[in-house]
């Protein structure tokens, strides 16, 4: 089901989707289409370039991150626990450091520092490594060592290191703390992916106070660059496609139940 989720969210890509337009143009073009052939090519580079622009994904992350502004830590509520998202950091092959940190590791950082400032006593890891990932241990593992180095006891830790989506973040964490009576829960992930995982975790029943970090799509001047296609916007744009169509999934499910 997995590697269902991953092929189905390759449509989702402004790249594949031009590549598939281009395909349209050379057969159109085969059989004599010739305007056809034009539109759908010309159609499909431009479609690519408006995705590849920084104006436009950083557009589209300020629509995903727009409920989840900063909260000062002093004004950050309370909760049962704090469920932390994996992404921010992988365990390493063997043989290589210990861990590898990525870029959204600053919600690693959010967790500790709500723990640090009495917002939960629990600090709930949900992280599991992807089966294509190469590491010898699973990411709540590992993200538990970097919690601990910046001073979180291990007995103020649970672990939930089998998800590989955030629809199993969700199910997973329900399974852990359900049977505790906890429901209310301080959810920290980054600002862009926090529409998805809200719903999701709403779904299976937890009260759930955002705690967003990384915003991704802040940046308010506009130059030059912004209009220039990049790959890294590129992807981000993908990104923002993928939450949305997901947040959306979990709001069918809900009016569905």
């Amino acid at each position: 089901m997995l590697f269902l989720q991953k092929l189905v969210s390759l449509f989702l890509s402004p790249l594949l989707q031009a590549q598939l337009l281009w395909a349209v143009a050379l057969l159109a073009f085969g059989v004599g289409r010739r305007r056809m052939a034009w539109g759908a090519g010309l159609g499909g580079l431009l479609w690519l370039v408006v995705a590849a622009m920084p104006l436009t994904s950083r557009g589209l992350l300020q629509g995903l991150e727009r409920d989840y502004p900063p909260v000062p830590m002093a004004q950050a509520p309370k909760a049962q626990a704090i469920v932390l998202l994996g992404g921010g950091l992988s365990g390493a092959p063997d043989g290589l450091a210990d861990m590898n940190l990525h870029e959204s590791v600053d919600r690693v950082r959010q967790a500790a520092r709500l723990f640090h400032a009495g917002k939960a006593p629990l600090v709930v890891i949900s992280a599991g490594n992807l089966p294509w990932r190469d590491a010898v241990e699973t990411e709540a593992a590992a993200t538990a060592r970097l919690l601990q180095e910046w001073g979180v006891p291990r007995s103020a830790l649970v672990l939930e290191g089998r998800s590989r989506t955030t629809r199993e973040n969700a199910v997973n964490a329900w399974r852990l703390l359900s049977p505790r009576g906890i429901r209310s829960v301080l959810l920290v992930t980054s600002a862009w992916h926090m529409r998805r995982a809200e719903a999701a975790f709403t779904h299976v029943g937890f009260s759930v106070i955002p705690s967003a970090t990384d915003w991704a799509g802040w940046q308010q001047t506009t130059t030059i660059q912004d209009w220039l296609p990049q790959a890294q916007a590129l992807s981000w744009t993908e990104a923002v496609f993928h939450e949305w169509v997901g947040y959306w999934v979990y709001r069918l499910r809900g009016w569905m139940d």
